[in-house]
């Protein structure tokens, strides 16, 4: 599993008090202020690749009605520590270190929290990580992906006698009764 900039292990539950809860006509009338808002939080820095990034991608082109139910939709009371405590893949967590939606602390605490998680900060990323530095995150997963953690190593058991083979009878005490003969 992995985790770009997903933010600590808490509920999440919409805010009451926000700017996507308004009609979605005004959005619509918003949006170019909402994209240069975006611009300034989302990314390290607000230079012209940047500003290009966001013009290209149409990961920001959404209606104002999708923008509105997206960020208004994020209900999940069951979200909390003890769910994630519970989680039991390894997990990637990848973190801009100038994030500025979501503190590197709730990273560091979500990377306490799972069983088995590896939180890589990128240096010269920030919320829109993915973008910024596509290939220190591409090589982050394909490493990750191809991971394979170490087999446990098995305790040392006494000697117990060879199972018989399958075709032969066995007795209670797992050993070849007298009356067992290959038919």
């Amino acid at each position: 599993m992995v985790m770009i900039n997903g933010g600590g292990p808490t509920a999440l539950e919409p805010s009451i008090c926000s700017i996507f809860n308004l009609p979605a006509c005004v959005l619509h009338c918003l949006s170019p202020c909402l994209s240069w808002s975006f611009l300034k939080a989302g990314f390290a820095h607000q230079g012209a690749k940047e500003k290009q990034l966001l013009k290209e991608s149409n990961a920001f082109n959404v209606s104002s009605f999708v923008l509105r139910a997206m960020m208004s939709g994020q209900y999940w009371p069951e979200g909390d520590e003890v769910y994630h405590a519970e989680i039991t893949v390894p997990i990637l967590l990848v973190h801009g270190m100038y994030d500025k939606f979501v503190p590197v602390e709730e990273d560091q605490r979500m990377a306490e929290i799972l069983l088995l998680a590896f939180l890589k900060i990128i240096n010269e990323g920030s919320h829109m990580v993915m973008m910024e530095c596509p290939d220190t995150v591409n090589t982050l997963l394909h490493e990750f992906f191809l991971w394979q953690p170490d087999a446990p190593k098995k305790p040392k058991q006494e000697a117990k006698p060879a199972p018989a083979p399958a075709n032969t009878l066995v007795n209670e005490d797992n050993k070849p009764s007298s009356d067992s003969k290959n038919k």
